[in-house]
């Protein structure tokens, strides 16, 4: 893509390793969009995302790192979703 002059997007899960991420940079991506739904593990594991919180970390220090825009998106309102579990979902954009 990048040889066309083209730069793209497209959704992706936040497990992404370093090595992978930079290929798709260096291949023009500019921007991910992944669907983060909670940053409380117990809500991820009611809801049988199959995601860890520090992996999904991880994925975010190295789109960072690489210069990756990354669109999340988020639910609040889980089922069992508390006060705590909802301040912890909207504190993940802002670090």
């Amino acid at each position: 893509m990048r040889q066309l002059g083209l730069t793209w997007s497209c959704n992706a899960r936040a497990n992404l390793d370093y090595d992978t991420l930079k290929e798709l940079r260096d291949n023009g991506l500019r921007l991910l969009l992944v669907g983060f739904e909670s940053d409380n593990q117990q809500i991820l594991d009611n809801i049988q995302k199959r995601a860890k919180i520090e992996v999904a970390r991880k994925f975010m220090k190295h789109c960072k790192d690489l210069g990756i825009k990354v669109h999340g998106t988020f639910i609040i309102g889980l089922p069992v979703e508390t006060k705590e579990t909802i301040e912890d979902t909207v504190s993940l954009p802002r670090s």
